[in-house]
């Protein structure tokens, strides 16, 4: 059987198991310290337990009045990363090279935005890298990449990031898998 130190300690870690739990918590715990004198027959049971619940109400307290601080700063924190994220993907598609310029025309035309491109070749691992195409399947040498919708988007509205007037595009090899 647990002791007493054991069972506070599982109740103070079920607190900070979500901002409803703290917020219960916190709430019991204020009606058993401030409400006690309007219900005599539990007046024995929370003076005998009285410094316990006062921890539990601080902790609790403490916890539910910090949680929007704690959620706004992930929120904020994850927005950020999302913008960061395509900044770095915009600056990427201003910085390509002819071959991998190429690559992404073919993504561009294709309805769906998929085409199959050997995995061995070293613009489509840039471009994965760089969260410009995304893998979707790879079987043996040949793997399947879509276009992000977000980098779809943008090169629509900026074609000229891919064109490429002087080298037209070439043809695609039917030995495409053992470059």
């Amino acid at each position: 059987m647990p002791s007493g130190i054991e069972t506070f300690v599982k109740a103070i870690g079920q607190i900070f198991l979500s901002p409803r739990v703290a917020a219960t918590v916190f709430l019991v715990s204020a009606a058993l310290v401030f409400g006690t004198h309007l219900v005599p027959g539990v007046s024995p049971l929370t003076q005998h337990y009285r410094p316990w619940i006062w921890v539990l109400l601080l902790l609790s307290g403490f916890y539910t009045l910090t949680f929007p601080t704690q959620w706004g700063y992930r929120a904020a924190n994850a927005r950020l990363q999302f913008y960061r994220g395509r900044r770095e993907c915009i600056e990427r598609l201003h910085s390509l090279t002819t071959r991998e310029k190429h690559i992404l025309q073919w993504h561009v035309e294709a309805e769906n935005g998929v085409e199959s491109w050997s995995v061995r070749r070293m613009e489509i691992n840039s471009l994965v890298h760089d969260r410009l195409l995304t893998a979707i399947q790879q079987v043996g040498g040949i793997g399947y990449f879509k276009m992000p919708t977000g980098v779809r988007k943008y090169l629509l509205k900026n074609p000229e990031l891919i064109s490429t007037p002087n080298e037209p595009r070439p043809p695609r090899s039917k030995n495409e898998w053992m470059i």
